[in-house]
């Protein structure tokens, strides 16, 4: 999946979270981290397990005080989000190291418009041996036209809720626009 899909989808969940926007923009990076795997030419790797952010999120209330119970919560479940995002997208070492094998969640849906309409739909976890990720070329886009529209769509609403509404946003973006 998209770099700024990674980030839009934690900076969300911050806002949702309650967090501070400054808070809320660290964790849409946190989101992003574990693809920077690729700078040792891997990717899909052991960075994208869900046992560590699993394993933060148990063992934080028994090893932290109140005050960072919070953002312990939002970093495992940012960092969680980037490997359930690439679960739902392509082939995933989500259990590494229990397990030696990617897995995939594939969901497939299809409505059916006969003399009785009805829809089907399923709910599959492919699997295959995991590679350790390793590459000798990465070919995947850095962005697609349609995860460039929704990351920035996400953004924006996000951002207008930190500022108050759509308006507020484009006043603080456009400082000419509010003196009209």
């Amino acid at each position: 999946m998209e770099p700024l899909l990674h980030f839009a989808i934690a900076f969300a969940l911050a806002a949702v979270l309650r967090f501070r926007l400054k808070w809320a923009l660290a964790l849409g990076l946190v989101g992003i981290l574990p693809d920077f795997d690729v700078l040792f030419f891997m990717h899909r790797s052991v960075s994208h397990s869900m046992l560590p952010p699993l394993l933060l999120l148990l063992t934080s209330p028994l090893l932290w005080s109140s005050r960072i119970k919070a953002p312990l919560l939002a970093v495992s479940l940012s960092w969680a989000s980037h490997g359930f995002l690439d679960f739902i997208d392509d082939y995933t070492p989500i259990l590494f190291p229990l397990s030696s094998k990617s897995y995939k969640l594939v969901f497939e849906s299809t409505l059916f418009m006969k003399s009785s309409p009805f829809i089907s739909m399923s709910l599959r976890v492919l699997e295959k041996t995991y590679n350790y990720g390793v590459f000798t070329s990465f070919d995947a886009p850095l962005f697609t036209a349609s995860g460039l529209a929704i990351g920035l769509l996400l953004i924006t609403l996000v951002l207008s809720v930190y500022y108050g509404g759509h308006r507020r946003l484009l006043e603080k973006l456009s400082p000419r626009m509010s003196a009209a």
